[in-house]
């Protein structure tokens, strides 16, 4: 268990209040949530070690650039900034986009060309 592994129920900036789990990568942890307004988001908890001094400011300037960037195919960016949970760090809230990752799709035999197809669709 990584310090970026949650319990249900905890809350984020005393906004967001963790669900469960939905995504892992090199950069954090991403969890279903429930805004305060009753609207469900994503959560992204960044790594610590992206947490320190030098790059806590360019993770900030990059979701406040992202926050800016309005398209039909981008997460919006919802909300930024510093969390203190038990291990603290920065957090990232994003719209929720419900439905099966291009990794699953893959993983269960969709050709590639499919996928690529599917892609191209985004740009």
């Amino acid at each position: 268990m990584s310090g970026l592994d949650r319990p249900t129920g905890e809350k984020v900036n005393d906004r967001y209040v963790l669900d469960r789990q939905i995504g892992r990568g090199t950069s954090g942890v991403v969890y279903r949530a429930q805004d305060a307004d009753g609207t469900w988001v994503a959560v992204k908890l960044v790594m610590p070690e992206l947490s320190a001094e030098k790059g806590a400011v360019r993770y900030l300037r990059g979701a406040r650039l992202a926050a800016q960037l309005q398209h039909p195919h981008i997460v919006r960016i919802l909300d930024s900034g510093r969390w203190e949970g038990q291990s603290g760090g920065y957090f990232l809230a994003m719209e929720l986009v419900e439905g099966v990752s291009l990794g699953v799709l893959k993983h269960f035999g969709l050709p590639a060309r499919m996928l690529v197809g599917m892609m191209t669709q985004l740009l």
